[in-house]
Order: structure tokens, then C-alpha cells, then sequence
């Protein structure tokens, strides 16, 4: 596993969350 594989790996788990974030939010609404 190589630093492009991790860097990858935590873009596509914060986009993921920040997505469910911003759903979670729009529920509340």
C-alpha cells in the first residue's frame, strides 16, 4: 500500500461523510 492508495482512501471516507452529514442535516429540517 503506497501513500496515493491512503491518500485516496481518506478523500473518498471524508467525501462520504461530509455527504451523510449534509443528508443527516436535510432530514432535520
Amino acid at each position: 500500500m503506497n501513500i496515493g492508495d491512503v491518500l485516496t482512501l481518506l478523500l473518498v471516507i471524508f467525501t462520504a461523510l461530509d455527504y451523510i452529514d449534509h443528508h443527516n442535516n436535510d432530514k432535520k429540517k
